[in-house]
């Protein structure tokens, strides 16, 4: 199944798109078809869109706007900061894990320093030595200090450019590169290993998102090498996890959890009442299934560590989960994106909507909401540190515990840290990654 559909073959009763008169003189040919776009789009927003009580009454649809105007102007944007419109050649390459950029993604640290979170490897940031925790000062010789700027500065995703970058690595040295874009593939596996003290083997995944190629199959991989060494404790990385598709959250909790929960709910989706009605239980439930690779030697509890960049189906994950294991949140709040988003093809055209569909819940009815799911544990990201390392300060936290069932002591400032979230749009909040 389409990955990015989250596991629904989407089939909508389409009402009645509003088109102008085909015989009004005024109107050209570019008009008539633009009118017929904007039409079939309030069309499906009226009848799919999970807000579509919110949406204009009687929208003018020969209204001369680009549809993509037109589409923004529908939403629902005092809880909507998702939905998007885009094309079926970015919509595909995002479905394959696919985007055009230089592969590093950016966050800030707790004073507002924007540093590197991570560089995908195999590519030509990472060749060109770019690494976590490294401080970005300038792009194009101009001074950066928010994501805002940084979009602006480093350029839309499809053009074929070379940026020059201005670091200030990890040792406090300058560091100016020049690279340029590239095609990206996603390969959502930060770091993966077994870590052994005291006798126990604890499992350490960092998972950035749940988009890509086979990624079911490196999870599985993953899983069965877990599996073979029998592991005592499970650590889930998911700092910087925007999400993707829930249909690959659902696979990761049947690995975690399938054998402690056979067939136990996962999580329930909620349409709007057209919708709600319209699909059975067998489209709005997914379920906990143990899977040829799943944990053989059950868990009592698994450690997430998360920040305000874990959304959407990475929250799905650990909400899936709570109901059956013990759940440890080290780091800080998540998101908040208790939604998901099924893409509608526009016919005869080469737009694509992605609208908010639905609202997830768990077996208990909880989801994270659209403040996040707080912590057990606050504490920093730490930059400084790559992923896996145990004294990277998170990672450290979680094994602490394990070792002697409490936290060590942290600065009073990590509890008082709130995150900076970014206001990501359209394919850039699914990706996360420049």
């Amino acid at each position: 199944m389409k990955k990015l559909i989250y596991f629904i073959a989407l089939l909508l009763v389409i009402l009645p798109a509003c088109e102008p008169d085909s015989n009004d003189n005024n109107s050209s040919k570019i008009d008539v078809e633009k009118s017929r776009i904007r039409g079939e789009i309030y069309a499906y927003m009226q009848s799919s869109y999970y807000w579509n009580d919110k949406i204009p009454q009687h929208k003018d649809t020969t209204a001369d706007i680009e549809p993509e105007e037109f589409f923004y102007s529908l939403l629902y944007t005092a809880l909507d900061r998702w939905s998007f419109i885009t094309t079926q050649e970015e919509l595909l390459k995002l479905d394959n894990g696919q985007y055009y950029g230089h592969g590093i993604m950016f966050t800030y640290d707790e004073y507002a320093n924007i540093r590197v979170g991570y560089v995908y490897k195999n590519t030509w940031a990472s060749e060109a030595g770019i690494r976590r925790g490294w401080v970005l000062k300038k792009v194009n010789d101009q001074e950066v200090h928010s994501y805002e700027q940084l979009e602006t500065l480093v350029g839309d995703g499809t053009k074929k450019v070379v940026n020059k970058f201005e670091f200030i690595d990890n040792e406090g040295n300058t560091k100016i590169v020049s690279i340029e874009k590239e095609e990206i593939t996603i390969n959502p596996v930060l770091s993966n290993k077994i870590i052994q003290f005291d006798g126990k083997k604890v499992g350490y995944l960092a998972l950035e998102s749940f988009l890509g190629s086979n990624i079911e199959g490196k999870l599985d991989d993953i899983f069965n090498d877990y599996k073979t060494n029998s592991i005592d404790e499970l650590i889930i990385d998911l700092r910087y996890n925007t999400g993707g598709s829930l249909y690959t959250a659902n696979h990761l909790a049947n690995l975690v959890v399938g054998n402690v929960a056979k067939n136990q709910l996962f999580i329930r989706l909620a349409f709007n009442p057209i919708l709600e009605d319209y699909y059975d239980d067998s489209i709005k439930i997914s379920y906990i299934n143990a899977k040829p690779n799943s944990l053989t030697k059950p868990l009592s509890r698994v450690f997430f560590i998360t920040s305000g960049q874990t959304a959407s189906a990475s929250e799905a994950l650990i909400k899936g989960i709570q109901p059956y294991l013990t759940t440890i949140l080290i780091g800080t709040r998540t998101y908040g994106k208790p939604v998901g988003m099924i893409p509608v093809d526009i016919s005869n055209s080469n737009y694509v909507i992605v609208p908010v569909m639905f609202e997830w819940k768990n077996a208990q009815g909880e989801s994270s909401g659209y403040m996040g799911i707080g912590v057990n544990q606050p504490e920093f990201d730490d930059l400084t540190r790559d992923f896996g390392d145990t004294t990277e300060l998170c990672l450290h936290q979680a094994i602490r515990f394990i070792k002697t069932g409490n936290f060590a002591p942290l600065k009073k400032s990590a509890k008082e840290y709130n995150f900076i979230k970014p206001d990501w749009k359209g394919i850039r909040a699914e990706i996360g990654a420049y």
